[in-house]
């Protein structure tokens, strides 16, 4: 019994030091650079950067193992490395986005190689990768990201936007609702309707659930409530929603699969709906420049409501929000 124990323990061990496979191990540092202060031009949302390296890594592994539709490469030797290809155009589309984050990208890259070995397979992986991530590069050269953000100026009048506290921020990525999307027609497909008018009961039955359920001292809101708010408020929503699929993803390694290229981990870190909602998101907050309700105070109630002084980290300044939180869900989780 002793040995078998000892034997068991020692797969387990084994199986706990086995390394995630090449996309798992890209997107973490994705996210490592995403996270690291300037890497990240701070008027090109983090999600276009997401999108284009994972579609890069789907479009390299699916051209090699088949199964799927193409974004844009269709075709590659199916004797090449799927690996390798995942290396290289994570390697190939991150160098492109983030030149100042060269060493730590060609370190990583240098690790996979050691993961992956050589031969002639990985050498027409690593060609496969780097055609696809240079093709969706060239595709997206041109999609308005690069764009300089329009200067906000708040309108007087009821229900108008204003710069909201403690700092008075600008609106961020004002530019992204004319930024091409990567599969909507446009950014304006699926705009919301307008909110309320400012002086229809709806808006004042509206504005009371939300003063009542935000203010710092809230009697109303549960405990499951705070969490909530503090989980949104706690880190940028893309950061959120990856690491919580990237829990999700539970198959083995690119080069052990059968059947394809393996679907689920390949395909659902990149094709992230946020990639799509984020320039709808923006044609949504621009198109309505209402006002938050802690800017609201002197359309509805004569005392100011009690908001925190200080904006959680992983909000930032909209001209208006709609639910793109719940709209994410379905599409990121299969409609679970």
């Amino acid at each position: 019994m002793t040995k078998m124990l000892l034997t068991v323990a020692l797969l387990c061990a084994s199986l706990s030091l086995r390394q995630p496979d090449q996309v798992i191990q890209w997107n973490r540092t994705l996210l490592q650079i995403l996270q690291t202060p300037g890497a990240q031009p701070a008027s090109v949302h983090p999600t276009r950067s997401m999108a284009i390296v994972h579609l890069a890594i789907y479009d390299a592994v699916n051209a090699i193992r088949g199964g799927h539709a193409p974004y844009l490469v269709s075709h590659a030797p199916r004797s090449a490395s799927p690996d390798a290809a995942a290396a290289a155009a994570a390697h190939t589309a991150l160098l492109s986005l983030f030149p100042n984050q060269q060493s730590v990208i060609d370190a990583k890259f240098q690790d996979s190689l050691s993961q992956i070995g050589g031969g002639a397979h990985v050498r027409q992986g690593i060609r496969v990768g780097k055609e696809a991530a240079n093709a969706i590069l060239a595709a997206r050269a041109d999609d308005g990201s690069d764009s300089t953000p329009s200067v906000f100026g708040p309108q007087s009048g009821p229900g108008e936007y204003q710069l909201t506290p403690p700092n008075f921020h600008q609106p961020v990525f004002t530019n992204w609702p004319d930024v091409r999307p990567f599969a909507l027609e446009s950014g304006d497909r699926f705009r919301p309707p307008p909110p309320p008018a400012v002086t229809s009961p709806r808006y004042t039955t509206d504005f009371d659930e939300i003063k009542s359920l935000g203010e710092i001292n809230s009697t109303r809101r549960s405990a499951e409530q705070t969490d909530i708010g503090r989980f949104w408020g706690a880190a940028p929503v893309q950061n959120v929603w990856n690491q919580t699929l990237r829990l999700q993803v539970r198959v083995p390694p690119l080069a052990s699969r059968h059947g394809g290229p393996g679907g689920r981990q390949r395909r659902q870190p990149g094709h992230d709906g946020r990639s799509q909602l984020d320039p709808a998101g923006g044609d949504g907050a621009g198109s309505e420049l209402r006002r938050r309700p802690c800017r609201n105070q002197p359309v509805s109630r004569r005392h100011p409501p009690r908001f925190p002084r200080h904006r959680p980290p992983g909000l930032l300044p909209h001209q208006s929000q709609p639910s793109g939180r719940r709209a994410e869900l379905p599409e990121l989780l299969g409609g679970r």
